[in-house]
């Protein structure tokens, strides 16, 4: 398994939002990037699809703007939701909403697909890529982490 991240620099992070320094062991590589529309770019570039973990304004802010850039052919990656405990189910209902009431092409629905563990997520993931391999930008809070799933 490799693992990256992609984190904007601490200068550019109000205190509040720079991230907890943990005690743990350091896998792979993380490059400090200028800034999150930085961030967001390496993140599609480098990976075969997104996954975005429960979070709040900053998670969802992230995950829509990838799936916009789905929508508009920017990438043609799919997007996963980590459903625990049915934290996106009424962000799944809002976009089923958006595709009744036409405010979203229906052949774009599919952009997004959810599980509620990792395991079944990947599974769904690796089946919508091409070569049935994944590797996933995991869309976090505080970092991005790279993972690549045989």
């Amino acid at each position: 398994m490799s693992c990256k991240g992609r984190v904007p620099s601490m200068k550019s992070m109000q205190p509040s939002c720079r991230p907890a320094i943990v005690d743990c062991e350091t896998v792979g590589e993380v490059r400090p990037v200028a800034d999150m529309h930085q961030r967001k770019a390496e993140m599609a570039h480098h990976s075969d699809c997104l996954i975005s973990l429960p979070g709040g304004y900053g998670i969802l802010e992230e995950l829509l703007e990838v799936i916009t850039w789905a929508q508009l052919g920017i990438h043609n990656k799919p997007v996963g939701l980590l459903n625990v405990d049915g934290y996106y189910n009424y962000l799944l209902t809002f976009i089923d909403k958006a595709v009744d009431d036409g405010f979203i092409n229906p052949s774009q629905r599919h952009i997004i697909v959810s599980a509620p563990t990792a395991n079944e997520l990947v599974q769904e993931l690796q089946y919508m890529t091409h070569d049935g391999l994944c590797l996933v930008f995991i869309i976090t809070f505080s970092s991005s982490t790279l993972i690549q799933k045989p």
